[in-house]
């Protein structure tokens, strides 16, 4: 016990490298987390780290100027949502990329996540270009053999965080996106309505989806 107080930090950098392994099993993925919280405690707030989610349609096309296809963003997390496969903390959709603050259910990988999600929402979104503008399509060929056209961009940005205090520097990040562009999308983060800024502004749930994350510390964590 000794080594482990006098060298956490050594410890605490070999576990990164480790953590690739670590979240094959949910089961070992949680002792990791509770052998973590006593080696360095500031590193772990939650039973499970939320991930920092980025997506982006192909080749930065603003696909998302059309309302219907946020409204297919946010048909997803509500199903991710009700079917206890996320909880979704915080969210922006701007014009041709998605941020997303989630925590996964233990037993749904974020492999998972990644391919149900923009599986989903590809083909939903690729059904409505046929049905109002299908002269669109033709920018979204794919070169890949296993598709003829592609909505998102390939690999996906997910980044793990173990604190609140990196959960709040991204949702601050995500929130500020909209009044930071290279065109102002809103003079506040609250007055971009596809966000989760005017939840955390007022505690009014426009999308029932939201949970918020201080509501997730380990002493009250209700599980799934």
């Amino acid at each position: 016990m000794v080594g482990v107080v006098t060298n956490h930090t050594k410890i605490v950098r070999l576990s990164f490298l480790l953590k690739p392994w670590l979240v094959l099993s949910p089961t070992t993925q949680m002792i990791y987390f509770r052998i973590m919280s006593y080696i360095n405690p500031l590193e772990r707030n939650y039973p499970n780290p939320f991930y920092f989610f980025t997506a982006t349609i192909l080749k930065w096309q603003r696909l998302f100027d059309i309302h219907k296809h946020k409204d297919i963003v946010i048909s997803s997390l509500d199903f991710m949502h009700k079917n206890k496969r996320a909880l979704i903390s915080g969210f922006v959709i701007m014009p041709n990329h998605i941020h997303l603050i989630i925590m996964l259910n233990p037993e749904y990988s974020l492999a998972s996540f990644k391919r149900d999600f923009l599986k989903y929402t590809a083909q939903k979104i690729k059904l409505n270009i046929l049905d109002t503008k299908q002269e669109l399509l033709s920018k979204f060929q794919s070169t890949q053999n296993d598709r003829a056209f592609q909505i998102w961009e390939r690999r996906p940005l997910a980044t793990a965080l173990y604190s609140v205090d990196a959960v709040k520097e991204k949702l601050d990040y995500i929130h500020n996106n909209p009044c930071k562009s290279e065109e102002t999308l809103a003079l506040s983060p609250a007055d971009y309505h596809h966000s989760s800024a005017y939840f955390y502004n007022t505690g009014i749930k426009y999308f029932e989806f939201l949970q918020d994350y201080r509501s997730l510390g380990e002493e009250n964590w209700s599980g799934w």
